[in-house]
């Protein structure tokens, strides 16, 4: 059988070798285990220093067409639909990763040529969209990244499913014992892209009002890269609080991203949206106290006081404060993880089955 995946961003190009995040390459090497002949579609971004998030060299049991990601947006599309025509029609199933900006595309060409199709709901935007809902009705299957999504999916597509949460984490590793103590200084962590959506300059306002109001006895540990790293470390030194971050890059290793949840005190997830990140799974698992927003499926499993502080969007004000609950009273306001650690162990018991395990399984069982 013929498949094309069709993903939006996260394609990174080297020295004419192509590179993704590691998870998107664990369910490639999972696709290939099948009786499966697998294409991909990519926009791709010349780089000149690869993230340790994209390290998964495409190999060339998978045929890869890519159109090089423009300052002119319409000339990206155009190209796109010029080499997805012929991908398409060349196929026998389309799988998409949606949200995407060429999902319009990739309704009229699967309508055109009568090809089914398959979705990857990764998060929210968009979902009450009219694409969405023809793409959703047009769908064979749908896999979600949370069960929080699949209620609105089923309103037009029956045949849903949650997949396994896409990370290193095994079972075994989730920490149920982990100790909660006071110590002269906390550690904050926020794992994740550099970038607006993401929250990321919520923390750095956060972080200037409680040195406003006296609170020093702290510091947050930055582990990620982004479009906006390079203005971001500017506005901390500008501001003058460079002692009160650490930055660390990208880590995709996860024995070493491990780490940083072992050796953190709380960690902090400000983002504006989401599907539900895998760093929230990560943090439960490690025990590690939650502070988050609430942002597309992440108020499915956490529950405000029970296993986690919510935080609004976009307000460093309320960040601040759940900041200093920790600060002034940690091994107190601590018990909340060990609540997560039940809800993670608890999720990851209820879906056993990974991304590529489902897709293989739903596939088989649509009729071409």
């Amino acid at each position: 059988m013929k498949v094309l995946c069709v993903l939006n961003g996260g394609l990174a190009e080297k020295k004419g070798i192509y590179y993704v995040n590691n998870t998107i390459g664990a369910f490639f090497e999972e696709i290939l285990k099948g009786e499966v002949r697998l294409s991909v579609f990519y926009m791709s971004e010349s780089v000149k220093n690869l993230s340790n998030m994209t390290d998964y060299a495409i190999p060339d049991t998978i045929d890869l067409t890519t159109v090089k990601v423009r300052n002119f947006k319409l000339l990206t599309y155009l190209l796109s639909f010029i080499k997805l025509i012929k991908l398409v029609y060349c196929t026998d199933f389309v799988y998409i990763f949606y949200p995407g900006s060429l999902s319009p595309l990739l309704l009229f060409l699967t309508k055109i040529f009568n090809k089914k199709i398959g979705l990857y709901v990764r998060g929210e935007i968009g979902l009450n969209s009219n694409i969405s809902r023809f793409l959703l009705k047009k769908s064979s299957f749908v896999l979600s990244v949370s069960d929080y999504f699949n209620p609105q999916i089923k309103k037009y597509c029956n045949t849903v499913s949650s997949i396994r949460p896409m990370i290193s984490m095994r079972d075994e590793e989730i920490i149920q014992d982990r100790e909660y103590i006071q110590k002269k200084e906390i550690t904050f962590l926020v794992v994740g892209r550099l970038e607006l959506r993401k929250g990321i300059y919520d923390i750095l306002h956060a972080v200037r009002l409680l040195v406003h109001d006296g609170y020093t006895h702290f510091h947050v540990a930055i582990v990620g890269d982004g479009p906006d790293e390079e203005t971001f470390i500017k506005l901390v030194n500008d501001a003058n609080l460079n002692n009160y971050f650490q930055f660390y890059g990208s880590v995709s290793n996860w024995h070493n991203l491990k780490q940083f949840y072992i050796d953190s005190d709380v960690f902090i997830l400000p983002s504006h949206d989401e599907g539900f990140p895998r760093v929230i799974y990560e943090a439960m698992g490690m025990g590690i106290p939650i502070i988050t927003t609430f942002v597309g499926g992440i108020s499915y499993l956490m529950i405000e006081g029970k296993n986690c502080y919510k935080i609004n969007t976009g307000d460093p004000a309320d960040i601040v404060s759940k900041m200093k609950l920790f600060l002034q009273s940690y091994k107190e306001y601590s018990t909340i993880a060990k609540e997560a650690t039940k809800t993670v162990s608890s999720f990851m018991n209820n879906h056993p089955d990974t991304h590529g395990t489902l897709f293989l399984r739903k596939i088989q069982n649509t009729s071409l």
